[in-house]
């Protein structure tokens, strides 16, 4: 019973860590752009 929770949990996480990955490199890409047109 405790491993269908753990893989719920490591994708959640890895979903997680997906979402925040695309979230940094857009970041990244509109700071590199500011600094460029700056």
């Amino acid at each position: 019973m405790q491993l269908p929770s753990a893989v719920d949990g490591y994708l959640i996480v890895n979903y997680y860590i997906t979402l925040h990955f695309f979230d940094l490199l857009f970041f990244s890409k509109r700071t590199i752009f500011a600094l460029i047109i700056h």
